[in-house]
């Protein structure tokens, strides 16, 4: 998350800084190969891999690709393609690039856009990201806030799931 976060930040601030349509077109076809081929491997190394090591065992070739055992970050596809609207949305000038990186990461990390879907793009956020105002009561008032969340999904939605999982299956009561 972070090196590709990396990567399109400072794939927006090449893009302000071009001089030259070419110069833009490759920056952004660099910036959204990268995310691809990150996406790519995550899902899809292990899959070609063994899909290539059965190829060869049929041929009786003795050549087999390593197995690396992938494990996919969780939001990966999520990420990526968040990223890669901001670069284009950089791109064609919709959004100017975020100068400060903390404020991108925010854009990027932003919880409840995460959870909520769909994508949504810097230049319908940058305003509410740029007038934030930080302060240690909204820091407490937020962590109390998600503490208790995070309980109350914890202690009373997880345990009530599997009630709620009998009553609404087919199968009575033990």
């Amino acid at each position: 998350l972070a090196g590709s976060s990396a990567v399109t930040y400072l794939g927006g601030l090449a893009l302000d800084a071009a001089e030259s349509d070419r110069d833009r077109k490759t920056v952004v076809a660099v910036a959204v190969a990268t995310h691809l081929s990150i996406l790519g491997f995550f899902k899809y190394f292990d899959f070609a891999a063994t899909s290539f090591n059965q190829a060869f065992a049929a041929l009786g070739s003795g050549r087999e690709f390593p197995m690396l055992e992938v494990i996919l970050p969780v939001g990966i596809s999520f990420f990526t393609f968040h990223k890669i609207s901001y670069v284009v949305d950089v791109y064609r000038r919709t959004s100017p690039p975020v100068r400060n990186f903390a404020e991108y990461l925010l854009y990027i990390t932003f919880f409840p856009q995460l959870i909520a879907g769909p994508i949504v793009r810097y230049h319908e956020i940058q305003d509410q990201i740029r007038s934030r105002k930080l302060s240690w009561d909204g820091f407490t008032e937020g962590t109390w806030r998600f503490v208790l969340g995070l309980g109350s999904k914890a202690l009373i939605a997880d345990p009530m799931a599997a009630v709620a999982t009998h009553v609404f299956s087919e199968k009575p009561f033990d």
